[in-house]
């Protein structure tokens, strides 16, 4: 086992196995993180300590939907298994950012279809991606060379803040396509999930 990747929440490490396993990093680890990410100045960093302790519950929150979520369909979110209500393995993929480096034009299309049916299939059930950081919190399966969420700790269930979203193309302000160089791919993908991730469609799927 060793460990390949760190997050907000998870310490990511390889099983060589085909599979991964996710364990949640400390408090001091997250506060770091959010005083590198948005403590610019400091009021701003005194700030995220006052609040901090509020900060812990909403992670805490998230981490336990995210052990719910996945019995939507497993195999979307990579087949997780739970070790306990935190904690899980999961079928190791490629994110989809260094899969686009590696692959062409026509097969990076192939490869983002499936995003805005994984947004759609979460509609369904009244959940929703909310951050849009497709290329890093999606990737390639390579148990099924299918595209899955690698991380699904961020979902809201709030049909408003879904509504506000697509209403103001939160995406294209996003890290994803923020930092996407212009071109094709990217132009690609915006015409895609603005044709498909719709009020009308959210009105349609989302559980009355």
């Amino acid at each position: 086992m060793q460990q390949i990747g760190q997050g907000y929440y998870y310490t990511v490490y390889d099983l060589l196995n085909g599979r991964v396993l996710k364990r949640v990093t400390g408090h001091r680890h997250r506060l770091k993180k959010l005083l590198a990410w948005y403590g610019k100045t400091r009021s701003a960093r005194l700030r995220i300590i006052a609040f901090y302790p509020r900060q812990i519950l909403k992670d805490r929150r998230s981490l336990r939907l995210s052990a719910k979520t996945y019995e939507i369909n497993p195999e979307i979110f990579g087949n997780p298994k739970f070790l306990n209500q935190l904690e899980y393995e999961q079928d190791k993929a490629i994110t989809l950012e260094d899969y686009f480096e590696s692959h062409t034009f026509e097969e990076n299309k192939l490869a983002f279809n499936d995003y805005p049916n994984l947004v759609k299939i979460l509609w369904v059930h009244g959940l929703s991606d909310t951050v849009f950081n497709f290329t890093r919190n999606t990737g390639i399966s390579l148990q099924t060379n299918k595209l899955l969420y690698i991380d699904f700790n961020e979902f809201s269930q709030k049909k408003d803040k879904v509504r506000r979203c697509i209403e103001t193309k939160k995406w294209r302000t996003q890290k994803s396509l923020r930092d996407m160089q212009e071109g094709e791919l990217k132009d690609y993908i915006i015409k895609r999930i603005e044709a498909e991730l719709t009020l009308e469609k959210l009105e349609e799927l989302w559980p009355k």
